[in-house]
C-alpha cells in the first residue's frame, strides 16, 4: 500500500480491518498496541510472529527505511538495517497523534490522560525533556524504596527529586502556555466552545517549593511507601466559562474538545519541528453533529498532514470539494485503492 501524502481514507464495514492499518501504523511508533490490553493480541492466533514495514519520506526529502519485528516475548525495531536500541528513539522518527473513538476519556477519566498527552507534546518539542523526565522517573523510583525504611539516604534522594521534579514542573509549564495559544486559535472554528481555559495543576500545594510539600507529606509517604506529592501527580484542569467542563459538557462536546487539544498538539509540533506528526484518526464522525465534522475535517485537509482515516460509508465530504485525499477499501484485511 502506497498512502497519499494528504488524507487516507480507509472505508469498510465492521470487522474489516480498518483499524488494523491504524494499528500497524502506530506499532511503528511506538512498539506496542493503541490499548495496551490488546498487546497480546497484535499478533494472529495462527502465527508465531508479525512483521511491518514501512519506508518513510522526511520534509526534508530524507527516506528512513523502518521495520519491526515482535513475537511473544521479543521486538526488535530495524531503522535502515541497524537495529533501534531504545524505543524513545523510536518514537522521535515517527511522531504519531492518535484519536480514538474514545478519545474524550481526555475529558472524562483522572489526570494520568492528560498527563501522558502533555507530556507526549513535550517530548516531541524539548530535546532535553527525555532525559529530565527519565531523571525524575529513576529518582522517584529510589525514593519510593527508600521510604518505610530508616535509611539515611532518603533525605538525599528527597533533595535530588525536588531538583529533579521542579525542573520537570518548570518545562510542563512552558509548553502548557504554548499549547493553549494553540488551543485558543483552533477554538476560533467553533465560536461556541470560545471560553475555554486550560490550568496546568503542578501535583503538590500551591505556595509551596516541591521540597517544602515533599518535607510535609514525608510522613504519609513513610506509612504509604510512595511519593504522594511531585509532577508524577500533575493534571490540567479545564474548564468553561470558571466551570470544570467534565460534569457540564455532553460526551460529544468532550469528544470535540478532546480533539482540538490532540490538533493543536500537531500545529505546536509542527511549527517548531517543521515535522508534524502523522494524524491517525479512527470513526472521527462517531457522537459528531455533521456541521463540527465537516469543520474538523476541512481544519484537517487544509493542515495538509498526512492523514490515515477510517470510516464505515462514504460522506461525501471528498467529492471535489477537499484536495489532497486518498481512498481505499477494506474488506477481509485487504486494503484496495478506490
Amino acid at each position: 500500500m502506497i498512502p497519499g501524502k494528504g488524507i487516507n481514507i480507509f472505508q469498510g464495514s465492521n470487522g474489516a480491518g480498518k483499524t488494523t492499518v491504524l494499528e500497524s501504523i502506530y506499532l511503528l511508533a511506538r512498539a506496542r498496541a493503541i490499548k495496551s490490553t490488546q498487546h497480546k493480541n497484535l499478533i494472529n492466533h495462527t502465527e508465531r510472529e508479525l512483521t511491518v514495514f514501512s519506508e518513510l519520506l522526511s520534509n526534508s526529502g530524507h527516506t528512513t527505511r523502518l521495520g519491526i519485528r515482535k513475537d511473544k516475548s521479543n521486538t526488535l525495531v530495524k531503522k535502515n538495517g541497524e537495529a533501534v536500541p531504545r524505543l524513545t528513539d523510536l518514537a522521535r522518527i515517527v511522531p504519531i497523534a492518535n484519536i480514538t473513538p474514545n478519545i474524550q476519556r481526555l475529558m472524562e477519566e483522572g489526570p494520568v490522560h492528560r498527563r501522558k498527552l502533555l507530556n507526549w507534546g513535550l517530548f516531541h518539542v524539548e530535546q532535553r525533556f527525555g532525559a529530565v523526565i527519565s531523571t525524575y522517573n529513576q529518582v522517584l523510583k529510589q525514593r519510593n524504596a527508600l521510604l518505610g525504611t530508616r535509611s539515611k539516604d532518603l533525605s538525599v534522594w528527597t533533595q535530588y527529586l525536588s531538583q529533579s521534579g521542579e525542573e520537570v514542573n518548570e518545562l510542563q509549564t512552558s509548553y502548557l502556555d504554548k499549547w493553549k495559544s494553540e488551543v485558543n486559535e483552533l477554538l476560533k472554528l467553533i465560536p461556541q466552545l470560545e471560553g475555554l481555559e486550560l490550568t496546568l495543576v503542578k501535583g503538590w500545594r500551591q505556595g509551596m517549593s516541591l521540597q517544602e510539600s515533599l518535607d510535609h507529606n514525608l510522613r504519609t509517604d513513610h506509612e504509604r511507601h510512595f511519593t504522594s506529592v511531585g509532577p508524577h501527580r500533575m493534571d490540567i484542569k479545564i474548564t468553561f466559562h470558571g466551570q470544570e467542563i467534565r460534569d457540564q459538557f455532553s460526551r460529544g462536546q468532550k469528544k470535540i474538545v478532546s480533539v482540538l487539544f490532540i490538533l493543536a498538539q500537531a500545529s505546536l509540533l509542527d511549527k517548531i519541528s517543521n515535522e508534524p506528526p502523522i494524524l491517525l484518526i479512527d470513526d472521527l464522525h462517531a457522537e459528531l453533529d455533521h456541521e463540527i465534522y465537516t469543520t474538523l475535517f476541512s481544519h484537517i485537509s487544509n493542515t495538509q498532514y498526512q492523514t490515515f482515516l477510517t470510516r464505515l460509508s462514504p460522506d461525501n465530504l471528498e467529492s471535489g470539494v477537499f484536495p489532497h485525499i486518498s481512498m481505499f477499501h477494506v474488506e477481509q484485511g485487504n486494503v484496495t485503492p478506490n
